[in-house]
């Protein structure tokens, strides 16, 4: 900081690094405000789509991943984001960023589990696997589909009174059991943000 006096009056002439701080720290609550709801819209347009998922069980859990997968692409974004609320934060920024890091520690994609995709990749009834129940493969969701017709009503071999009977109902069982554990997850996680 440089000072000079120019007749009877101070000017106080500001580095030009030390200027841009001072500009950016009274932009970024107005920036970082702007983000937060832009995040709550996509939000609530997520927690709309899960309401809304059409189809057979095996199809709807396709579609759940293919609109959760992409929220766990972006923890980074979120953890930045809640560290920028902290930063202004008064008690007025405390559930949104709660919900925030709820959402960044969310991690849907398992490459030995059902959603068999990396980071970026797209959920699709390739990448999708069900199975590894009753003795029945673990096949992607597109082969289950696929057999429904003819095999799919073909009777499953289980030695358990209240099992499902045939291949198709195994099917639709675990991906309704894994949507439905799913949904108890995600939905709330949106709506917290949402209400925030």
């Amino acid at each position: 900081m440089f000072i000079h006096k120019v007749w009877s009056m101070t000017i106080t002439i500001e580095s030009p690094i030390r200027l841009r701080k001072r500009l950016r720290a009274a932009f970024s609550p107005a920036i970082t405000a702007k983000q937060l709801n832009e995040l709550k819209q996509e939000a609530y347009t997520s927690l709309l789509t899960l309401e809304y998922l059409n189809g057979n069980p095996p199809l709807q859990l396709v579609d759940f991943y293919k609109n959760v997968s992409p929220w766990c692409d972006r923890s980074t974004e979120l953890y930045q984001l809640e560290g920028a609320l902290a930063r202004i934060d008064y008690g007025q920024y405390n559930k949104a960023r709660q919900a925030l890091v709820a959402l960044a520690a969310q991690n849907e994609r398992d490459l030995y589990g059902v959603n068999r995709t990396c980071y970026g990749e797209i959920p699709t009834t390739e990448n999708i696997l069900l199975g590894e129940r009753y003795c029945l493969s673990t096949e992607p969701v597109s082969y289950w589909e696929k057999i429904r017709g003819n095999l799919g009503d073909k009777p499953a071999l289980i030695m358990q009174p209240d099992a499902p009977t045939t291949i198709s109902k195994v099917i639709d069982n675990q991906a309704s059991e894994i949507l439905a554990n799913g949904l108890n997850r995600w939905n709330p996680l949106f709506q917290a943000l949402i209400d925030s």
